[in-house]
């Protein structure tokens, strides 16, 4: 029951003002900075399409297209530029031809493949089973225009009925055209050459290794495996050069160098 003889409670409102509400509105939590600037370097066109009007994402997507519409594959001479790709793809190319032409193992397949990297029918292969052991490029010359001449150093490994036999070193160079864009077709079949002569090399006589130099020189070897006995060591400037014995986990022993700086 309300009591007439007392005054009823009076209701109190707080008037706050339309500019604080507006204001505090337009300023987000520090979180929100941190998660719109990560956005923003994963995304900067999703972030930049949501912040505009309606009519923002059109103007987006036209922009993109018109990028992709202006760019043209990189020229010869930009690839030349950037690092020397077209040398390598050239290089990569004679190396890949070189291996499969000099590799017969009686398989179906060789002549076309090597027909299809030509553009003409390749020579038939001799009655023997070959290998190619390995093959590395040394040299890469620009002929003209986009023809290469790229010079690659070979091993084969050759069963002429008798077991397989290594073949010495020896070199061949291959005409190798590269397109714009790093596409590569090979021009011809390989070229006979000879293989630059090496530089001259004096042995030096074998010397007293100190004590420190051997304990270092065996602290090293052990990287590879369990070292042996020291077999000799000299000295080039200020570098002793060890020969060492080192047993792999195979259990077998390869001499190998072992270098320990002189200080």
């Amino acid at each position: 029951m309300v009591d007439q003889g007392r005054p009823a409670e009076e209701e109190h409102y707080e008037s706050v003002p339309w500019s604080a509400l507006t204001t505090a509105a337009r300023q987000p939590p520090w979180l929100v900075y941190v998660i719109a600037g990560a956005v923003v370097a994963l995304v900067v066109g999703m972030v930049a399409a949501r912040s505009r009007p309606a009519a923002a994402p059109a103007a987006t997507v036209t922009t993109l297209l018109t990028v992709l519409e202006t760019t043209v594959p990189m020229s010869e001479a930009d690839l030349q530029a950037d690092g020397g790709d077209v040398s390598r793809a050239a290089a990569m190319r004679a190396e890949w031809f070189v291996t499969d032409y000099f590799t017969v193992d009686g398989l179906a397949g060789r002549v076309s493949d090597l027909s299809s990297a030509l553009g003409r029918e390749a020579p038939a292969p001799p009655g023997i089973i070959s290998y190619v052991e390995w093959a590395r490029a040394w040299d890469v010359e620009r002929v003209a225009g986009d023809e290469y001449r790229v010079n690659v150093a070979i091993r084969l490994l050759t069963d002429a009925g008798e077991g397989f036999a290594r073949g010495s070193v020896q070199a061949v160079a291959v005409r190798v055209q590269v397109s714009p864009d790093g596409g590569t077709t090979v021009l011809d079949i390989p070229e006979p050459l000879e293989l630059p002569d090496p530089p001259p090399v004096i042995s030096p006589d074998p010397e007293p290794i100190p004590d420190a130099v051997a304990v270092a020189a065996i602290e090293r070897a052990s990287a590879f495996g369990e070292p042996g006995e020291i077999i000799e060591g000299h000295r080039r400037n200020d570098t002793w050069l060890i020969t060492i014995p080192i047993t792999d986990p195979t259990g077998t022993p390869w001499p190998l160098l072992v270098t320990v700086d002189r200080d």
